[in-house]
């Protein structure tokens, strides 16, 4: 993959978005993780974001990439926050009862034990979070 080395952006970030159940986000951990590995070995920094609901699955991700490499970010937002910034409705949706296992609402949600960044999305502006994340990713070296 050299052409990809030669076109990435000096501080690289892959960034995914996905929102999977439960029996369906174990497979897809472990096929991101070899692809993710694969970018790392080429000096990648890897950005994945998506809704973890449980612990378990979060562990999986940092066996999978590894604990030297991994660095787990929560953001922690109150649920009703999460209501009121809803675009499409699923909040809504799942308090009608017609989308049952939403995550925080028909299906539980786990917290992380001990993430690396524990962001508190509902008290801080936007720039705060962006700082707090820049700090730790320069303290590591990566950026």
């Amino acid at each position: 993959m050299p052409e990809l080395e030669a076109t990435a952006p000096a501080i690289p970030f892959w960034f995914y978005r996905v929102v999977a159940g439960a029996a369906e986000l174990g497979g897809w951990l472990r096929q991101q993780g070899a692809r993710n590995n694969t970018a790392m070995a080429l000096g990648l920094a890897v950005l994945v974001s998506f809704i973890s609901p449980f612990r378990s699955e979060g562990n999986m991700a940092r066996d999978l990439v590894g604990a030297d490499e991994f660095i787990e970010i929560y953001v922690n937002t109150p649920l009703d926050i999460c209501e009121r910034r809803d675009p499409k409705g699923l909040y809504k949706l799942a308090r009608a009862g017609k989308l049952p296992n939403l995550t925080g609402i028909g299906s539980p949600y786990e917290p992380p034990d001990q993430p690396e960044i524990s962001l508190n999305a509902g008290s801080k502006p936007l720039t705060g979070l962006v700082e707090q994340i820049l700090d730790v990713l320069k303290d590591k070296g990566i950026v």
